[in-house]
């Protein structure tokens, strides 16, 4: 009886474990699959993104980062993975020291992007700090390498599409659609827009269609009456 039940369990465990195939290209689960939505061929821009990605950012079930790179050619996209930048990582160093390398962070001193900013043809390499809003504040000021780069920030007219996660603000973005906007505004080609954040589109869609609400920022939620603390 008993090497029944351990053979049942056994087998029980392996049905689940077919319905969680992952794709190793997306890493979702293969019936909710996003590869069919990404860019083909990728997208090439002229200005290089290097995602700076705290660890536990990886860990997450959702992240909008890998769908920037699956979306993005290998020459125009770089992860780096670590909580200290540059760390011992010389050409990591290099890229922070060049001039033409900006940080995509709010703040004092950050000049505004919009809709209407004309193109710049200087920058060649735009730093994203990856991970919650929380971490990524903390990435900034634990490193002081980051704090002399030049900081660009958006202030665009259109709000977030990530409609299943929480922003901080009315105007926070997920990781993807701050690249997608600022490389189109920098390198004046809005059409690259679409073809990028199709996939956030269908992931948005298909997270609906499985039972997830529509989630709003804590910004509005607080003067909703609908924000607590441990949201």
């Amino acid at each position: 009886m008993e090497e029944t039940l351990i053979a049942t369990d056994f087998e029980v465990e392996n049905c689940f474990m077919e319905k969680r195939k992952i794709c190793t290209e997306c890493e979702r689960p293969e019936r909710v699959c996003l590869c069919p939505y990404f860019p083909n061929p990728r997208i090439k821009t002229r200005i290089k993104v290097i995602l700076l990605q705290h660890p536990k950012e990886e860990k997450r079930q959702i992240r909008t980062g890998r769908l920037l790179e699956k979306g993005l050619q290998e020459s125009s996209f770089q992860v780096i993975k670590s909580r200290k930048f540059p760390g011992s990582n010389e050409a990591l160093k290099k890229i922070l020291e060049n001039k033409s390398t900006v940080l995509l962070f709010p703040g004092q001193g950050a000049r505004e992007l919009s809709e209407n900013s004309p193109p710049d043809h200087d920058i060649e390499t735009l730093l994203i700090l990856d991970g919650t809003w929380d971490q990524a504040k903390k990435m900034y000021l634990r490193n002081p390498a980051l704090h002399n780069i030049q900081k660009i920030m958006l202030n665009l007219s259109t709000l977030s599409e990530y409609s299943v996660r929480t922003q901080p603000n009315e105007h926070g973005l997920s990781t993807i659609e701050s690249a997608a906007h600022t490389i189109a505004i920098l390198e004046s080609r809005p059409e690259i827009l679409p073809g990028l954040l199709k996939p956030l589109h269908s992931l948005c869609r298909i997270q609906l269609d499985f039972g997830e609400v529509v989630h709003h920022s804590k910004q509005t939620k607080f003067h909703t009456d609908d924000y607590t603390s441990d949201s």
